[in-house]
């Protein structure tokens, strides 16, 4: 009868663990979290649009740096490196969002430069801890922003560019 019982214990357990691992990677996400990722995409947006670099990483996490300090140092020189040129964005439009699992949404974005240029990519959030942020993946394929627009005036610019990334992408160590 002990053993019995022991066996029932033990599978009733096991039986709650696999429902609960499977309601949390596999449900459905909730209307309050879809909201809240929606809200923080657009204030990442708007915080990179305005070059608000506070808000921006504050709200980042990114994989694809080993530390905080390093990841930091990039996207702040980014940043400088943007303010008052013609690659600085003005605009931007969610064109498309698919809910990864109950904790992951992918946006598709496109990015207006004042150039002229226009740019679709990837933009994830996660929570993580209770708590949504914008996501960077170590593989940075998965944010890859390609132009979709280029104005005939910037063609050579563009050209140079997307093979110095390519360059440095097909370089750089997968971590």
């Amino acid at each position: 009868m002990k053993k019995t019982v022991s066996i029932f214990l033990i599978i009733a357990i096991l039986a709650i663990s696999v429902f609960y691992v499977m309601t949390e990677v596999y449900g459905t996400i909730s209307e309050k979290d879809l909201k809240r990722s929606d809200e923080l995409v657009n204030q990442f947006l708007v915080a990179m649009r305005d070059l608000d670099f506070d808000s921006y990483i504050n709200v980042l996490i990114d994989e694809s740096f080993p530390d905080r300090d390093e990841m930091y140092d990039m996207h702040k020189s980014t940043f400088d490196g943007l303010r008052d040129t013609e690659q600085q964005f003005y605009a931007f439009e969610i064109i498309d969002k698919a809910v990864i699992d109950k904790r992951t949404v992918k946006y598709t974005v496109k990015l207006y430069e004042k150039s002229g240029v226009v740019w679709q990519g990837a933009r994830y959030t996660k929570k993580i801890k209770g708590k949504w942020y914008v996501y960077q993946y170590e593989d940075l394929e998965k944010h890859r922003f390609d132009v979709i627009e280029v104005p005939e005036h910037d063609r050579e610019r563009f050209e140079r560019a997307k093979r110095l990334t390519e360059e440095a992408l097909s370089a750089s160590p997968k971590r």
